[in-house]
């Protein structure tokens, strides 16, 4: 499923599998995994609509990936097995 992302920014981002094999990764798949759940649209559109919802969810993003690949959850390349 993940063919179309380069190997080494798979496990770097959080990706979304859309129907039609339409993939979002990153801070810009949250607002879209964000409406489908309950009471999840609601949400969404206010991110898309205010003027700093996508920053602001692109700045939260970041710095929760950047903490999680500096803990435990970080893959180095030697335990990596591209698939």
């Amino acid at each position: 499923m993940l063919d179309q992302i380069p190997a080494s920014y798979r496990r770097t981002s959080f990706h979304l599998v859309r129907t039609g094999a339409r993939i979002e990764s990153g801070a810009e798949a949250i607002p879209s995994l964000v409406a489908i759940l309950p009471a999840g649209a609601v949400v969404s559109r206010a991110i898309r609509s205010i003027p700093c919802g996508a920053r602001a969810v692109s700045f939260v993003y970041s710095t929760a990936s950047r903490l999680h690949d500096s803990e435990s959850c970080r893959v180095h390349e030697s335990q990596a097995v591209l698939t």
